[in-house]
């Protein structure tokens, strides 16, 4: 069976979706991050979704990759530091990206290689965080 495509406003309510389990993970992010950091992780990514949440539901959008884009500067100018650049670039499309049309699948398939990669480094304290 061949997959639809998902337009502009099934593509930010997805988009939405994942941004509120982040936002709403903030409290269980912290306690990972006692373990190597200074706990406030959760707490940062919770802003930066919500600031990107905030800015998907103000605008108007006419691609998909104008969506990517809103998310990754709310999430650059509200969360600041490493983990805002982090989740900024890992969100906005290259510059030289065609605007194209998403399945549900894709995105999923995008930020799973991310968590994979971050949950395979397996960092042990010292960490940078606690220099």
């Amino acid at each position: 069976m061949e997959e639809k495509p998902l337009n502009l406003l099934e593509t930010r309510d997805a988009l939405v979706a994942a941004l509120t389990t982040l936002s709403s993970s903030g409290d269980y992010l912290n306690q990972l991050d006692q373990a190597l950091g200074d706990g406030d992780h959760g707490s940062t990514v919770a802003r930066g979704s919500d600031a990107a949440i905030r800015e998907l539901k103000a605008r108007t959008f006419t691609n998909v990759n104008q969506e990517f884009e809103a998310i990754g500067s709310a999430m650059m100018s509200s969360m600041g530091g490493a983990s805002g650049i982090l989740f900024g670039v890992l969100s906005a499309p290259p510059k030289t990206a065609r605007p194209r049309k998403l399945s549900m699948r894709r995105p999923w398939e995008a930020f799973s290689g991310v968590v994979l990669t971050i949950s395979s480094a397996r960092a042990r304290p010292p960490s940078a965080t606690r220099r």
